[in-house]
């Protein structure tokens, strides 16, 4: 596809990279949030952004450092919510709302629990809402839009670290521009408990 080239490259990279991480990089041995979901006071996801830009035939990308914090909770006798600040998950939002019956996805698409059963359906009745399982990686996503203008967003999560990698993307050909971050370090209570490594 024209004007793709360069997006397409740093997706590769990025997967790479992932895989590479999930291969060599293990939680701490007295941290004990083994949900998909895992968040609390005191929890921090430094993220390696990729920014890019894509308008025809002309690329730009750029990067950033980006830590998304957990800075309040109130509970209530249905939800509990958890404010974030720095940035947001593309799945749950910056305000991310848990009940007893799980976790709310996409500002109310879906309740999903927090370690979903491989066999789980997602609601079929929301078009372009899609979850399921790549080896232990669990993936969410959502496509929204019309015409020629479609919003993409992606997560794949893995259990006790939550958000590995996600992605928003605007598709309107040739246009296309969004973010794709890489979980460099999961921090909770200023002790860090996952770190990528690269292989040798």
């Amino acid at each position: 596809m024209p004007g793709m080239s360069m997006r397409n490259h740093w997706l590769l990279t990025i997967t790479f990279a992932l895989t590479t991480a999930l291969g060599c990089s293990k939680l701490s041995g007295n941290y004990t949030d083994k949900t998909y979901f895992p968040i609390g006071e005191g929890y921090e996801w430094v993220n390696l952004r990729q920014n890019y830009r894509t308008v025809e035939d002309k690329d730009s990308v750029s990067f950033d450092t980006v830590s998304i914090r957990v800075t309040s909770k109130t509970t209530t006798n249905e939800w509990t919510t958890y404010k974030l600040e720095g940035g947001a998950f593309e799945d749950v939002g910056e305000e991310v709302l848990v009940s007893k019956d799980g976790i709310l996805v996409f500002g109310g698409v879906d309740t999903i629990p927090l370690i979903p059963p491989e066999d789980f359906k997602p609601k079929e009745s929301v078009i372009g809402y899609g979850l399921g399982y790549r080896d232990s990686v669990l993936t969410i996503s959502l496509y929204s839009g019309g015409g020629y203008v479609l919003m993409v967003y992606s997560t794949e999560r893995v259990k006790g670290v939550g958000v590995i990698s996600q992605e928003a993307e605007l598709r309107s050909p040739p246009h296309y521009e969004g973010h794709i971050d890489r979980l460099m370090y999961f921090i909770k209570d200023g002790d860090t408990v996952w770190r990528y490594e690269e292989t040798p």
